[in-house]
């Protein structure tokens, strides 16, 4: 009986690939812009509008760190929310600039493979970072809808002055990124990187010695390769501390008093994605992708009230656009995933099913 290994199935016309890379460089591109220009529209709420120069006076003296949700550290410092959001910017716009350049591949050369096949999307964060926020964005809020039917409550940030939410929730993107990726997950994998791969560090010059280094905590990917370490092992001590770094992120913040329990569940799964996208790509995409959940909203509801009345719509539009990009993103990986996980399975049982049914003769049907 002849099997059905071997048997490749057929590949989708050349046009027809074409056209779907075509449609999702396009809608990267539109989102991608959306994020640009939240990016440039922040300061001008803060240092061009009437309120939120009174709100960009306020003065702060001192910063207040969570060190793995158990300790509490307080830091004097003399700041205003004026200079502080300066930096913050500036650390955001930095995050872009480094998107563009850094990955598998540079923004003009992804985007070039990615006209050839849909799948090198991901080898840019940028040009792929549309389709994380969206499908992280659509899986929170499946999780928390049916959280809320189930009596499990996630609980919202109270409203103050928007201006100075605005400072907080930009604020808090940085501080969180230190306290539960930078410390319990950055640099315990650096330490491990830089142990595990000592031998092939002693190799190393002066110059690529403090290249591991720094990539070890700013971009993971790179010191793993510089240093030889692609194994199961590393990638069993990678999962662990991203599982952990999210545990904590997510009882952070039903701990900080101001969400409710359902919180845990939904930051904790933010916090896996945070993780891994740290993992693979570098600080600067973990960053980013937070400042999409806390930042790109509270700009996109901001803007048409202080800024630009014509674009009353911009939020909701941007939004519905996210969703149905999140639905996609979600059905399509988990129907790769069923793919790849089940159907060789399934394909070696029909093969032996089919090679263990014995063939009927002529003679045999008589």
């Amino acid at each position: 009986m002849p099997s059905l290994e071997g048997k490749a199935p057929p590949q989708a016309p050349a046009r027809l690939a074409r056209i779907l890379s075509l449609a999702i460089v396009t809608v990267a591109f539109i989102l991608i812009a959306s994020y640009l220009f939240a990016m440039f529209a922040a300061p001008l709420l803060l240092y061009f509008t009437e309120p939120g120069v009174k709100a960009a006076c306020k003065t702060f003296s001192s910063i207040r760190l969570s060190i793995l949700a158990i300790i509490e550290v307080e830091l004097p410092c003399c700041f205003t929310v004026a200079e502080a959001f300066a930096a913050f910017s500036i650390i955001f716009a930095l995050s872009i600039a480094l998107s563009i350049v850094l990955g598998e591949q540079d923004l003009k050369n992804a985007l070039k493979q990615t006209f050839k096949h849909p799948s090198n999307l991901t080898k840019n964060f940028l040009l792929s970072m549309p389709f994380y926020t969206s499908g992280l964005y659509t899986a929170v809020l499946t999780l928390q809808s049916l959280q809320e039917k189930a009596g499990i409550p996630t609980g919202e940030l109270p409203i103050t002055n928007p201006f100075l939410d605005l400072f907080f929730l930009s604020y808090s993107v940085i501080v969180e990124e230190i306290c539960y990726r930078a410390l319990p997950l950055a640099l315990p994998l650096a330490i491990y990187y830089l142990l595990a791969g000592k031998q092939n560090f002693q190799l190393l010059s002066a110059s690529q010695k403090l290249q591991a280094v720094v990539s070890s905590i700013s971009t993971p990917s790179t010191a793993r390769k510089k240093l030889q370490l692609e194994s199961r092992e590393t990638r069993l001590v990678e999962l662990f501390l991203i599982a952990f770094s999210a545990s904590i992120f997510g009882l952070a913040h039903y701990l900080s008093g101001v969400w409710a329990a359902g919180k845990i569940t939904s930051a904790t799964l933010a916090g896996l994605v945070f993780g891994y996208l740290y993992v693979k790509y570098g600080i600067y995409a973990s960053l980013l992708i937070h400042w999409f959940f806390n930042v790109y909203p509270q700009v996109l509801q901001m803007v048409p009230t202080y800024l630009y009345p014509n674009l009353k719509g911009i939020y909701t539009a941007l939004d519905n656009a996210h969703i149905l990009l999140g639905c996609y993103v979600l059905v399509f990986t988990a129907t790769i995933y069923i793919t790849k996980k089940l159907h060789p399975k399934l394909l070696q049982e029909l093969n032996t099913f089919i090679q263990a049914t014995p063939t009927k003769t002529a003679s045999d049907q008589k």
